[in-house]
């Protein structure tokens, strides 16, 4: 029996702009039946419209698969807990509440996900770009080694230049980016040590 996808769908290139959470066992088929969907009413209908009147896109993202008896659990679930860390959803108040019995395969980062679709297309060179340097960012946020996760961003870039993905331009920008991105963090870490000469 196929796995069901607990679907997120954001403002693209903002994945943290995260406004409904659905279940599908095709997730990219389904964000094409929301956007198709002209004749829905109600908030999600709104959002989307604003967001596509403004010339941006829908971006969409697994956050877990999960079976088809933890599907309607798992969409609960994450309804709350997105609820829960601030996020404005679209969704309805029909399916909110606690799920005491049900426990998350993952975690969910939503600027470090990975964009499966996005409506109206994105070039996907610009999927992959914004996906590294999210993770970056996130990884920064997080507080993990950065040393080992540049070296994971470097050989995903590679693997992206071999197969033709992106140029050795592309690979320069990300570099410049990279090295901001380091600078962000000395910049983060500045801020949190004390004054050591004003204790003084």
């Amino acid at each position: 029996m196929r796995q069901v996808a607990i679907y997120a769908l954001c403002q693209f290139p903002d994945l943290a702009a995260v406004r409904y959470v659905g279940q599908s066992i095709e997730p990219e088929r389904r964000l094409y039946n929301h956007i198709a969907a002209r004749h829905e009413r109600g908030h999600r209908r709104n959002w989307i419209n604003a967001v596509l009147a403004s010339g941006g896109a829908i971006g969409c993202v697994v956050i877990e698969w999960v079976q088809p008896e933890q599907a309607d659990a798992a969409e609960r679930y994450w309804i709350g807990e997105l609820r829960r860390r601030g996020y404005s959803l679209t969704n309805g108040r029909a399916i909110y509440g606690p799920v005491p019995d049900y426990q998350a395969s993952t975690e969910f980062e939503p600027v470090a996900s990975k964009v499966l679709l996005t409506l109206p297309h994105r070039h996907e060179l610009e999927w992959h770009e914004d996906d590294l340097v999210k993770q970056g960012r996130a990884a920064v946020r997080s507080g993990l080694d950065m040393e080992e996760t540049l070296r994971e961003l470097f050989w995903a870039g590679m693997d992206a230049l071999n197969r033709g993905l992106v140029t050795s331009q592309d690979m320069k920008e990300l570099e410049g980016l990279g090295r901001q991105i380091e600078a962000e963090k000395a910049a983060m870490i500045a801020e949190q040590q004390p004054d050591v000469k004003r204790q003084r």
